[in-house]
């Protein structure tokens, strides 16, 4: 009987414990959408191409293993493959056009590895 006891003392706590979970956490309502940085999107064979407003931010020394980023005015991070060296100035205005590269890998990983096809200062 002590036996039977102790198992019963063990046994209904755990099958009355998923009962008690409480309340789950409310969700805040539906937050209006934050502005968006892509200018433009168009088609090509290769894939999507996006234009975009960012600043150029230079991450050497601060992440290990990124270099320069473009920082999209949404906050959405761009790691580019082939961005030009007179375009390598911190906090410089730019508007890019790009295209996601998903084949390519980077040791950064702090944001979207992009091919750039046209850069300008803004």
């Amino acid at each position: 009987m002590k036996q039977f006891s102790l198992y019963a003392l063990l046994i209904v706590p755990v099958l009355f414990a998923p009962a008690c979970g409480g309340k789950k956490a409310q969700t805040e309502p539906d937050a209006p959408p934050k502005k968006t940085a892509p200018v433009a999107v168009s088609a090509n064979k290769k894939g999507d191409t996006i234009t975009a407003d960012g600043t150029i931010r230079d991450m050497n020394g601060k992440l290990d293993g990124c270099s320069f980023l473009i920082e999209l005015t949404d906050s959405t991070r761009l790691e580019p493959l082939n961005l030009k060296e007179d375009m390598r100035v911190e906090g410089l205005k730019v508007r890019v056009s790009y295209e996601v590269n998903k084949s390519a890998m980077s040791i950064c990983m702090a944001g979207t590895i992009v091919n750039i096809l046209s850069i300008e200062k803004r």
